[in-house]
């Protein structure tokens, strides 16, 4: 072999060696370490545990409840106001009477108040015993409504009263509403009586 030959065949193994010390640093490195990046176990995950926060109790309101019956202090012309709360009163008593002067009555049984409502079918000619708002007027309706602000005590009753009535229901259980009431007692004593509504 020549000398030039020698050179050539020299020339092209160490070209040989270097291609191939190439492929291994880079080739064989980089596929080695995409394949432990690739096959390494992913990092954990994080859990968040959110915070519980204590539910907040509420206490429940209460509304004190009416007075059964208020009686007021006069006003500047001397009327005393009456306010009754009728779903708080005693059971009532309600009747109806035949005979010659028929008529429903209606009133309550308790010491500490009386109210008591007449209806007559047949004395006083502008009422027969229909349903309706009618004036409390014993002469011209028949229908008369006394109060005794404290029941059996010393005070004296009053009426029949003046104002207006609601007749709801006479069939069953008699139901009515006194919407507006003046009452004098006969010490002269004046009192009022509004929306109270009286069932049978």
């Amino acid at each position: 072999m020549t000398r030039i030959q020698r050179l050539a065949v020299l020339t092209v193994a160490l070209a040989l060696v270097g291609a191939a010390c190439g492929d291994d640093a880079d080739g064989s490195d980089q596929t080695s370490a995409t394949v432990e990046t690739a096959t390494s176990a992913p990092a954990a995950a994080t859990t968040v545990v959110p915070a519980t926060v204590a539910p907040t109790t509420v206490a429940p309101t209460t509304t004190p409840a009416a007075e059964a019956i208020v009686i007021g202090e006069p006003d500047v012309e001397g009327v005393v106001d009456v306010a009754i709360d009728g779903e708080q009163l005693d059971p009532l008593f309600d009747a109806f009477q035949g005979g010659a002067d028929p008529f429903y009555q209606l009133h309550t049984q308790q010491d500490d108040i009386f109210v008591g409502v007449e209806l007559y079918t047949v004395f006083g000619d502008a009422w027969t015993g229909e349903l309706g708002t009618f004036p409390t007027d014993c002469t011209t309706h028949g229908i008369c409504v006394y109060l005794d602000p404290d029941g059996t005590g010393p005070m004296a009753v009053g009426g029949p009263g003046t104002g207006m009535i609601t007749i709801s229901q006479l069939e069953g259980d008699t139901i009515v509403t006194i919407d507006d009431l003046t009452v004098e007692t006969a010490d002269g004593q004046v009192y009022t009586l509004n929306g109270l509504t009286l069932t049978g």
